[in-house]
């Protein structure tokens, strides 16, 4: 779930959502776009209050038009919470940058950092999105600090989504995400994924897998 494209789901069906927010020119970038999703989700769905996970922060070797990874909670294609970093074409300095997407009964914004720059890269950085009391107002965080103040999206739970997103780039790392966390109940604080299942969705006819670190670590790979 990104600045230009979504890929969300709930307990046995895909979503993949499009998100007309304001989109780079492409101007490096020839032929149709890719875009691949890859993420995992907790059983049972669709009563989560929070998402919580440290996500990898690559360090690029070559030049990234956009590159997404992401913790969310998705009620549905109409109403969906995200944090994370990107790198992008529109930030030129090719830097990972913190970024946070709602979208409320339909209607989608995103706010990108691009005067914040994640260091180090090649390392773990934290993200979350909570609304911890059920009031409909979600709050979106990184590395301990707030970003901007808590959203209004029509839903107080949700399905806790970690994904990695690519779109017309040669990003073959994915993603590692490590101390998956949510909250379970209005009022309740972060506790550990109690079963992470996941899916794929991509457009090149490559199968990524969801891989098993430890009860909180999993990364992405073509081999397990």
């Amino acid at each position: 779930m990104s600045v230009l494209t979504v890929a969300g789901l709930t307990v046995g069906w895909l979503v993949p959502l499009s998100v007309p927010t304001a989109a780079p020119a492409f101007a490096s970038c020839s032929g149709q776009p890719l875009h691949e999703a890859v993420g995992g989700h907790e059983n049972p769905s669709s009563n989560r209050f929070g998402d919580y996970s440290s996500l990898w922060v690559n360090n690029f070797t070559s030049h990234q038009f956009n590159t997404w990874r992401a913790v969310a909670i998705l009620r549905g294609s109409n109403n969906f919470a995200e944090s994370g970093w990107f790198t992008s074409e529109t930030a030129s300095d090719q830097l990972a940058h913190p970024y946070r997407t709602w979208v409320n009964d339909g209607v989608p914004t995103t706010n990108n950092y691009n005067n914040i720059s994640l260091t180090p890269r090649d390392a773990y950085h934290q993200f979350k999105v909570m609304d911890s009391n059920g009031d409909k107002m979600w709050e979106f965080w990184y590395d301990g600090s707030q970003m901007g103040n808590p959203k209004a999206v029509n839903m107080s739970s949700g399905d806790p989504i970690t994904e990695a997103e690519r779109q017309c780039t040669t990003d073959s790392l994915w993603a590692h995400f490590n101390s998956l966390k949510s909250i379970r109940a209005s009022g309740g604080g972060f506790k550990a994924y109690s079963q992470v299942v996941f899916y794929v969705n991509n457009t090149t006819g490559v199968t990524y897998l969801w891989c098993y670190d430890s009860s909180t670590s999993y990364h992405v790979k073509q081999t397990c």
